[in-house]
């Protein structure tokens, strides 16, 4: 993948002195597709489900996009594997999330975004040991590299419902109070109230959390 972005950079650069008309068009399809795939990111992850049509629209013109780097093509295919598990499509979503980990193997909070997608997918399955066991390695890897920034939440609220699938009540715990842990810290950095709430009343993954912790009684969770 880093060899297809050097290609697209070289590409533009050696436009740019015979051609600036043709390197601009080609650094404005870049950026638009930049843009494109984060916007499809938000849609897909914090919007309503009848946005994932939108989502995927964007995701596969990123994926079209030639010379598109691996931050990009991962994302766009977590993007994916996101919608097609909230549409219903499972197969697909499968397809997508372990897509997206292998594209983005040298990149580990957006690998283990990724994780987080497929841990779920293998939820819906039924395959709970195999869900429980991708969590286990990908918390693991985390640890290693000392936080995963925004996949953080994510993926240790996954962790915690993997587990609770599979009977372990105590992992599920463990995970689950890592994950308010986080969610309050963040909160805790929100100034403003309105803001605050909606962090806490808005984002999906905070929404499972308190879910999953009535379920467990595990406390700890900010007031809204």
């Amino acid at each position: 993948m880093r060899g297809s972005s050097s290609k697209s950079s070289w590409l533009t650069t050696s436009l740019s002195w015979r051609s600036p008309a043709a390197a601009r068009v080609i650094a404005t399809a870049g950026a638009q597709t930049r843009t494109g795939v984060c916007l499809a990111f938000i849609l897909c992850f914090h919007g309503p489900i009848a946005a994932c049509d939108e989502a995927i629209a964007l995701a596969d013109q990123t994926i079209q996009t030639p010379g598109i780097n691996s931050i990009y093509l991962g994302l766009a295919h977590d993007v994916l594997g996101h919608a097609h598990l909230r549409n219903g499509r499972i197969d697909a979503a499968e397809r997508e999330a372990r897509r997206a980990i292998e594209v983005l193997a040298s990149i580990p909070t957006l690998r283990l975004s990724a994780a987080a997608t497929l841990i779920r997918v293998l939820l819906a399955t039924g395959r709970a040991a195999e869900a429980r066991s991708t969590a286990d390695a990908a918390l693991a890897e985390a640890e290693k590299v000392g936080g995963i920034g925004f996949a953080e939440v994510r993926l240790r609220v996954a962790a915690a419902e993997a587990h609770h699938a599979a009977g372990d009540t105590a992992a599920a715990r463990s995970a689950l109070r890592s994950a308010i842990d986080h969610i309050a810290q963040r909160a805790d950095r929100i100034a403003d109230p309105t803001w605050r709430a909606s962090y806490l009343e808005k984002v999906p993954d905070n929404l499972l959390a308190r879910e999953l912790a009535a379920q467990l009684d595990v406390g700890g969770l900010p007031d809204r």
